[in-house]
């Protein structure tokens, strides 16, 4: 793939214009890159060395799965923050492959820094058992379990009312059943945290 030095042609769309432009100089795209950076359609001083070398670009839409930056999620240490307050490194309370609660280090933390608003899904519930009511506020792209067994998730933007989704309640060691009771539209600065085992709670 050919580049021109100081365009950025990246993956956007409209509500959030931002890409991953990652640069190798090897035709494979292997080693260590010369560039691993954010990017927003905006022109970018990419490396130079005034070596004569082929450099081969991958680019890549950062994905539209992404929670509110003003939800909260619980740490192993027992205290809550807000998405945005999270760091690489932390340990986030989350779930295993049959929907126990556990805990799981961040190790990628997308958005980081963005202030604009995103349209968003904020999915109302309350618990079959009544253990609770809360809501969570993601994209439409980001997927929910469904399961507690197999392990399944479906899109959020596929949600409504009336919906069975599973949750976590606060004090509960595992997911439970919960119904969807409302879906609405809100606009809020977005985070995407990515973990050790894929999943946050």
């Amino acid at each position: 793939t050919g580049l021109q030095f100081g365009t950025v042609s990246a993956c956007t769309d409209s509500d959030d214009p931002t890409g991953a432009l990652v640069l190798w100089d090897n035709l494979d795209c292997s080693g260590t890159p010369v560039l691993d950076a954010v990017v927003d359609d905006t022109c970018s001083e990419l490396p130079t060395d005034n070596s004569s070398s082929a450099f081969t670009i991958r680019l890549e839409c950062l994905a539209d799965v992404c929670f509110s930056a003003h939800s909260s999620v619980r740490m192993s240490n027992g205290e809550t923050k807000s998405v945005q307050e999270v760091k690489i490194g932390d340990s986030v309370e989350s779930v295993d492959s049959r929907g126990r609660r556990t805990f799981s280090e961040v190790y990628l933390i997308q958005h980081e820094g963005k202030v604009s608003a995103t349209t968003l899904r904020q999915i109302h519930y309350s618990t079959v058992g009544g253990k609770g009511s809360g809501a969570i506020t993601l994209s439409g792209a980001h997927m929910l379990r469904n399961a507690i067994e197999e392990d399944a998730f479906v899109p959020a933007g596929t949600i409504e009312k009336g919906s069975t989704i599973f949750v976590v309640p606060q004090d509960e060691l595992e997911a439970t059943e919960a119904v969807v009771t409302e879906v609405s539209s809100v606009r809020h600065p977005v985070r995407n945290i990515h973990t050790m085992n894929d999943r946050i709670v």
